[in-house]
This record gives structure tokens, sequence and C-alpha cells, in this order.
């Protein structure tokens, strides 16, 4: 990672709008080294390079993860938990792992029973913001700003890469706040 940059590689697991939208405000504002996305679908992976969006892409997830400073699953909710399940062994030791489902406390549960613990490296966020339209097509570098972003760490979360999702988040002008799991499913 470049020290003036809050995030190195970073993998979009799933890029339609808002993964699209997060990875073209980082680069859009300089944040990040360089990104790379996976999906099910090569036609929409080829189409954020081709925008500019991503620097590449991969329809195999452990290639896709390969060096990562942080992996992003950005599918579909109901879609989160089964490629959540693909993730041991895929992810480096030092690659935080958030999200931007609309949902915390299944995901979290899916994590302990597929990690047999919760992973330090977790940081599950909701970002609230969006858009009538989908698709990487619609990504806006400006879907972020000014809109809030909850992060939902718990007593397992690393501290820092609590406060390295927190600052990427920033970087794209969200507003961070932080709340337990059971009050933002609430």
């Amino acid at each position: 990672m470049e020290a003036d940059k809050p995030v190195g590689k970073l993998v979009i697991l799933g890029l339609g709008l808002i993964g699209g939208s997060l990875a073209v405000a980082l680069r859009a504002r300089g944040q990040v080294s360089s990104v790379t996305a996976w999906g099910r679908r090569e036609g929409s992976l080829a189409r954020g390079r081709e925008l500019g969006y991503i620097d590449d892409y991969s329809l195999d997830l452990a290639e896709a993860l390969q060096g990562a400073d942080i992996a992003v699953l950005a599918t579909p909710t109901l879609v989160c938990e089964k490629v959540l399940s693909q993730l041991p062994g895929k992810l480096g030791p030092d690659t935080i792992l958030t999200d931007v489902a609309s949902v915390k406390g299944s995901l979290l549960r899916a994590a302990r029973r597929v990690w047999k613990t919760e992973p330090a490296n977790l940081v599950l966020a909701h970002p609230i913001a969006g858009s009538e339209q989908s698709g990487v097509e619609a990504a806006d570098p400006d879907l972020f700003v000014r809109h809030r972003v909850i992060l939902t760490p718990t007593e397992a979360t690393d501290a820092s890469a609590c406060n390295r999702i927190s600052a990427m988040w920033q970087a794209v002008g969200a507003e961070v706040v932080t709340m337990s799991v059971e009050r933002h499913d609430r």
C-alpha cells in the first residue's frame, strides 16, 4: 500500500452499483493504488474495466483476492453468505474483509460458522446510499458524499482494521458512524 493512499489493492466482490461506485469514488480521489473485481458475469467485469473503474478482473475468486489489502463483499445480500463461505483459504492474513449489505447479523453468524470463530479482520459495513439504477454502468463517484456508512465492529474486530475501513469511507465523502450489529439490524 502506498503511504498516501488509504487503500493499496482493493478487491470488489460483485461489481454492481455500490461496488462500482466505491471503486470509481476511490479512483477519482486518488485514494487507491489498484482495483480488481471478481464476479460471475464477465460482461459486467469487462465493462467496469472498459469504463476505467477497475484495473483488472477475474472470474477466479482466489486469483482476484491475491495480494488484496481490502476485499469488499458487494454482492446482493442473499448471495453474500454463499460467497462468504468460499473465502476461507483465499484471503491473505492481512486482508481486511468488509461488506456493503443491509443486514449484519446473518453475515456475522455466517462468518462465525465458516471460520469457526469471528475473524478479527472482518469489519461489517452498511453504506446508506443507493440509486434507482443498478449495475456497474450506474456507478457514481459521488454516491457516498454526505451519506452515512454504518460500521458494526464487535469485540473481536481489530481496531486498526476498523480504522482503515473508516478511513476508506471517509475518503469518498461519507460520514462514518459505528454501532452494534444488534442495534443496526433493529
